[in-house]
């Protein structure tokens, strides 16, 4: 009776939290919110944004880590309404970052996109790594294990020469490798105290990291770029744009 009790009480908290975290959505202006049932979930990225609203302005709530278990509580377009069981947070995050939880998957987190053998070996990063630049991190290397060719570590400093990029490109509203208040990328990187001995870049304007790495896979320079075994070390920066969505600016570099 005691058992019953408790997962009557459960499912009576999490329709009072259902019914809370919809008229949040809805504030923010989501039309559309789909039921999802309740489902699990786990988080596949070192840390993830637990936000009031389905946009990545909405403030952030608290932040979950990679493997906590969530419960969904619904759907609206790319975003999903959760609810965090340790924290008793309720909030909305990506989809792209979290992953439902099947009989085969509840041990093994994982990217749509991405086989087990990458998520048991993840590249270790930095904990002030975004979630976007994380995302094109994980594109990339998986890219290039499927194509044979070393993971790219992610360099620190070469991020903040990236980030301020994609910064300048937004507020100075141009869409070039060529930066008015910097010059090129590489006169950029040496401003910045960077070394290296062969240096590219890749830019990007959309509002996902996946469709923009989809289409620098498409794009032979960029792909080249990517895919270049010369390259060991990478920087990136996303800064939100009122125009593409968002820009995005990947570096590489041979230390």
């Amino acid at each position: 009776m005691k058992r019953k009790s408790k997962i009557l009480s459960s499912i009576a908290v999490l329709a009072i939290v259902f019914t809370i975290l919809t008229s949040s959505m809805i504030s923010y202006g989501a039309t559309t919110i789909e039921n999802t049932g309740c489902t699990d979930a786990t988080v596949n990225v070192a840390n993830l944004n637990l936000r009031q609203g389905p946009t990545t302005s909405s403030p952030v709530i608290c932040i979950l880590k990679k493997s906590q278990a969530l419960k969904v509580l619904g759907k609206m377009d790319t975003w999903y309404l959760v609810f965090d069981p340790l924290t008793n947070c309720v909030g909305a995050v990506n989809g792209n970052y979290i992953t439902p939880v099947t009989a085969n998957s509840i041990n093994v987190p994982k990217l749509p996109d991405e086989s087990p053998s990458v998520v048991q070996n993840p590249v270790k990063v930095p904990s002030d790594i975004s979630n976007d630049e994380q995302r094109v991190l994980t594109l990339a290397n998986n890219t290039r294990k499927q194509n044979g060719a070393g993971d790219l570590q992610f360099d620190s400093n070469l991020a903040k020469v990236a980030r301020d990029k994609a910064k300048d490109m937004v507020i100075n509203n141009y869409f070039s490798h060529q930066s008015p208040t910097y010059g090129s990328p590489f006169e950029m990187m040496r401003k910045y105290g960077i070394s290296f001995t062969a240096a590219g870049e890749n830019i990007a304007g959309n509002q996902t990291m996946d469709n923009a790495f989809a289409a620098w896979m498409k794009s032979e320079g960029h792909k080249k770029n990517i895919l270049n075994g010369n390259y060991n070390a990478t920087g990136i920066g996303v800064y939100n744009s009122p125009v593409y969505g968002k820009i995005i600016v990947q570096m590489f570099i041979r230390k």
